[in-house]
């Protein structure tokens, strides 16, 4: 394989990474923007669906036990579990199931948790449930475009797209390996890390002692078409890489370093 063949096939496995980290950008992008329009406390569920559901609780309820809900319908019902602290902001709050009757109609309903007789508190706010007719009408009332138009998750498809996307950063990483050999071959090196001093640039390239370079040798800069543009100086170095100094501007990751001074 040439130089210029490993190239092209780099950076088509370039593009093709970007395009799929561009697609979970987007699909994660659906789901979170679907996530935060959905209306808090109101569940969309099919006839026989059982949802975890949980709430808020005053302080001065310590046992599950002592909970109690109310429903419009006798075809949905809640199954408290247990008790417990909040995540993210503490607070006294409870767990449990919500069960939906295989016989439940659709339509919009209500239900709300009960605090114990006698409690002073300002009881939860109740919680809405939409109960649809089959998968469909529920997938087209979804806030997620994916989800509404394809069937497919959000979380899914990024999930689905991952493996692409690491299955060519992995053939990247290797024609670039592949590239630098090659280069080696002919005493060359990418410039992969610029870093702009004061009056000077810092360059980063492929190249040491390994390659016959020398701390303080002096090394040509050439553009991607292999016209010279410059020259810098070895600061440091080790076998593999090393680090030089130029005081040429307009010098960017890509650009070339050669041992020979006139290319």
């Amino acid at each position: 394989m040439d130089l210029s063949h490993a190239i092209r096939l780099r950076s088509l496995a370039g593009y093709t990474a970007a395009f799929f980290c561009l697609l979970i950008f987007l699909a994660v992008l659906d789901g979170l923007i679907a996530k935060f329009r959905e209306p808090f406390h109101v569940f969309y569920v099919l006839p026989g669906a059982v949802a975890e559901i949980n709430g808020p609780l005053p302080e001065s309820v310590k046992q599950v036990e002592a909970l109690a809900y109310i429903s419009n319908s006798p075809n949905l019902k809640i199954e408290f579990e247990t008790l417990h602290s909040g995540y993210f902001l503490g607070g006294n709050m409870w767990r449990g199931r919500l069960v939906v009757s295989p016989d439940t109609p659709p339509g919009k309903y209500v239900l709300a948790v009960r605090l114990p007789e006698g409690s002073a508190e300002k009881p939860p706010p109740p919680y809405g449930v939409v109960v649809f007719a089959d998968q469909l009408s529920l997938r087209k009332n979804s806030r997620s475009l994916l989800l509404r138009h394809t069937g497919l998750s959000p979380w899914l498809a990024a999930g689905f797209f991952i493996p692409f996307l690491l299955v060519n950063l992995l053939v990247v990483f290797r024609y670039s390996r592949r590239i630098e050999g090659l280069l080696a071959e002919k005493g060359l090196a990418e410039i992969y890390k610029v870093v702009k001093g004061e009056g000077f640039y810092i360059l980063a390239f492929g190249l040491g002692t390994e390659h016959g370079l020398t701390l303080g040798q002096e090394f040509a800069i050439l553009d991607p078409e292999g016209r010279q543009v410059g020259y810098g100086k070895v600061q440091e170095i080790s076998p593999t890489d090393a680090i030089g100094r130029t005081w040429m501007e307009q010098i960017m990751p890509g650009y070339l370093v050669s041992l020979k001074r006139e290319h």
